[in-house]
This record gives structure tokens, sequence and C-alpha cells, in this order.
């Protein structure tokens, strides 16, 4: 078995996550990226503004990215960054935030590359080949406190569209390497917030991406994972659902034990989707794309 694999995402866990997040932000005019009034509520709003006017960083802001995001609202926001000139994206919130800064990176450098009649619709119908790398890729940054997708520490990216003359929406998937944050930070503090639906979310969602392959994966002897790696992925299972029975019965831990269980949630379900050890499709596709 060949197997090669490079995650060029630097991830940040703690308390001091955001700060040290801002830290690697190079960009002078950043796109804030939310979803609703969770990042209002777990204080991760006034800490971007705070960390931005300390280092003299810009912030234009789109905010309300709904849950499976769309593609009008990615439309919108790429008129946003191409009319303010915002150099980075700062993508704060869970999966469909992250989903959504992804297609804006992409969208912007088609737009910004000369590409005349296609967009980024185009790349999710795999009808136009995602853009690499260039001097027009957008760097994202990303606090990922509704971990359940691991979308910040992977390249992949689902966005929907209504079908003309249908009530219905047709949801399409890209990934390229081009796409990975640059760095991640995962704060428990923002995720203290999370109602319990959702906490029980994210340990469900880092379950089932992990269970998915290692049953695909059996199908096909050529890309098993090696040993090791399946020790490590059933381990990352039980470690999220060891955190998840901690916080739904919080009984007799301190404050630090609880913010301490949430940043093993968080740290285990974004694991469960980097592909850390996935040979085959996956690998190639984060890996080399």
């Amino acid at each position: 078995m060949e197997y090669a694999w490079e995650n060029p995402t630097k991830l940040y866990v703690g308390l001091e996550s955001m700060t040290k997040l801002f830290d690697t932000i190079e960009e002078k005019k950043v796109l804030l990226l939310f979803g609703g009034g969770s990042i209002r509520r777990n204080g991760a709003w006034e800490d971007v503004h705070a960390l931005a006017e300390e280092r003299g960083i810009e912030i234009v802001q789109k905010g309300n990215v709904r849950a499976n995001p769309i593609y009008s609202f990615v439309k919108e926001a790429t008129e946003i960054v191409l009319e303010s000139g915002a150099e980075a994206i700062l993508a704060v919130g869970g999966g469909s935030v992250l989903d959504t800064a992804k297609a804006i990176v992409v969208d912007v450098q088609l737009s910004r590359e000369g590409v005349e009649g296609k967009d980024v619709w185009d790349c999710y119908l795999g009808e136009l080949p995602v853009p690499g790398a260039s001097e027009h890729t957008m760097p994202i940054y990303a606090c990922d406190y509704m971990t359940a997708t691991g979308s910040g520490m992977n390249t992949n990216s689902v966005l929907q569209r209504k079908i003309e003359g249908s009530s219905d929406e047709k949801k399409c998937f890209l990934g390229n390497a081009s796409l990975y944050p640059k760095a991640l930070a995962i704060n428990p503090k923002y995720m203290t917030t999370l109602s319990p639906y959702h906490v029980a979310s994210i340990a469900f969602d880092g379950f089932t991406h992990i269970s998915e392959y290692l049953l695909l994966q059996m199908q096909n002897k050529d890309k098993a994972i090696p040993r090791a790696g399946r020790f490590y992925l059933t381990s990352l299972q039980k470690s999220l659902f060891d955190s998840l029975d901690r916080l739904v019965n919080p009984e007799g831990l301190s404050e630090e034990e609880v913010l301490s269980t949430y940043a093993s949630l968080g740290w285990a379900a974004t694991q469960a989707l980097n592909f850390s050890v996935y040979p085959g499709d996956g690998a190639v596709q984060s890996a080399a794309s």
C-alpha cells in the first residue's frame, strides 16, 4: 500500500486559541463570516473585534449563514469581498460557515482570474476544475466551535442551489487542497453555550464519519486502513462518547474539567475527518488535488 498525507492547517486548542489564531493573520482587511446569534452569546464576537482592533485589522462582516449553505448567499458574499478588497476570511461558527467560506474563496478566485461564463457552482457540479492555489486564493482562518463536520481541518465543502422551476434544492460537494484553512482555533469557552442537542450532534457526526470510512474500506482491501490507524479511529470514537457522557452528566466536574472535556470533544471530532489515517481516495483527494 502506498500512502502519503499532509495537512497544512495549524490547530490551536484551548482558552487562548483565538488569540493565537489572530497571531497568524497577516492580512489587514478580513471578511468575518458567521451564522446566527451564537457568536454573540458565547463571547466570540467581542473577542474577534477586540483582537482585530489591537492588531489594526479591519473587519468586513457577513452573517446569517444558514445550515446547509446556499449558492445565493455565496454570491452576495463574493460581491462584498470584491467591493471591499477583503484579503482573507475569518470563519467563526461551525461546518456550514466553513463550507461557505471555501465556496467564497473559489468564487472570488474565479472572478479575479477572469474566468467568464462560469462560477463556483460549475465547480460543485464538476463541470469546471477547482482552481489550485494562486496569488488570488484567499486564506481562510477558522474558529470552529460546532466541530461536527470537521471542516476546520479538511478541504471539504457542500453547497446547495435551488433548482429552477422547483421548490427543491440540489446539494453538491467539492474539495481541493487549496481550501485547507490556514489555521484553526477550537476554544472550549465558546462551546459551553451549545445546546445538548448540538453537543450530541458533534459526537454522533464524528462517530458516523469514522464508521462510514471503516465500513467502506472493508470493501476495498487495497485501501485498507493500517492496523494502528484502525485503533486510532476507534479510540477517537470512544473519546467522542466519553466526552458526551461527561457533558450530559457534568455533576461533580469542576469548571476546568468541563472546559477540558469540551476541548477533547472538539479535537476528536476534528480529527475524525481530517484524513490523517484515511489512505486511498480520501487521502489522495485532500493531499494532492
